[in-house]
């Protein structure tokens, strides 16, 4: 079984740690034009943004290089599949988070080109403020739960370190999606848009990382596109 957990984050603190991943990507520069047409972008969206993040704790569980057994609910057990989990020393892991996080419907539906690219944006920024924010809930509930220090791991997840993107329709059943408003479509695409699935493990000192280089990844790099998008 599982222990579940909801945080949920301030609009405003996710859109200003956004903001600097949002112009790295937009390129504005001194442009005026540009710069206003992403600050109107942001005000349209700015209503729908509702950033927050779930977790599911599991301490029962088994990795066996690249299969991760977890036992959900009503004890069944569910298989991820994953070719870097072999890479992974299983004595190392105390438990497994299995988490989705979303920053809410950020689809501009008017008729400007260039604001429906600026919202897409900040959509993305959003959600990488929003994973900011999840690293920092988990390192606090950490030191809460625990007595010994735990790290965490990478995130793992569908299109990430050789996971592929079948893997979504696996994780509502260790993960409630609904409690976020979030559903997964028939192409196993995350619903909103800008919304996040995967896992981490909850490590002890002895892990060892994957790191971000691509040379080190012993993943399918079909994925290699999603790993560097």
């Amino acid at each position: 079984m599982s222990r579940s957990k909801v945080f949920e984050y301030n609009t405003e603190s996710c859109i200003l740690k956004a903001r600097t991943t949002f112009e790295e990507m937009a390129q504005i520069g001194g442009s005026e034009v540009m710069r206003e047409e992403a600050g109107k972008a942001l005000e349209a969206i700015r209503p729908n943004i509702n950033a927050k993040a779930l977790c599911e704790f599991y301490d029962d569980f088994k990795l066996e290089g690249e299969y991760l057994t977890l036992r959900g609910s009503h004890d069944a057990d569910h298989i991820l599949l994953c070719k870097a989990f072999a890479q992974i020393d299983p004595a190392t892991i105390k438990s497994v988070c299995v988490f989705a996080l979303t920053a809410g419907n950020c689809r501009y539906d008017g008729d400007r080109i260039m604001a429906q690219l600026f919202a897409d944006y900040w959509g993305t920024a959003v959600v990488e403020a929003v994973k900011q924010e999840l690293v920092r809930s988990l390192k606090r509930e950490l030191a809460f739960q625990y007595a010994e220090d735990y790290l965490l791991s990478e995130f793992f997840g569908p299109g990430l370190y050789g996971m592929d993107l079948s893997q979504m329709r696996e994780l509502p059943a260790l993960c409630d999606f609904a409690k976020l408003g979030l559903s997964v479509s028939e192409t196993g695409y995350l619903m909103p848009e800008k919304s996040v699935a995967g896992l981490l493990f909850i490590v002890n000192e002895d892990y060892k990382g994957l790191d971000d280089k691509c040379e080190s990844c012993e993943g399918n790099t079909v994925s290699c596109n999603l790993c560097t998008a």
